[in-house]
């Protein structure tokens, strides 16, 4: 549990940096550079391959990017069975 309740918190401090970010561009009307960016955030995102299809965006990404990082770390789990 700790090491989720640290993981967690890894991700709001990154969450956070990217809002503020983007924030700081819009504010000063570089819309350009925003998008410039937010097209940065998106390249690993789609690096993900979907395994498991809910119909709701954030928690198909949700769900599919601990199987990839599982994956990662040669996990096996019932929805890859033959990728281990």
């Amino acid at each position: 549990m700790k090491a989720s309740y640290a993981a967690n918190a890894k991700l709001f401090h990154y969450f956070h940096n990217h809002i503020e970010a983007l924030y700081r561009y819009l504010d000063k009307d570089r819309t350009a550079e925003a998008v410039q960016y937010l097209e940065s955030l998106r390249s690993p995102i789609e690096a993900v391959t979907q395994h498991l299809w809910v119909g709701d965006e954030v928690v198909d990404y949700l769900i599919n990017s601990k199987f990839t990082l599982a994956a990662s770390w040669e996990i096996c789990t019932s929805k890859r069975p033959n990728r281990c």
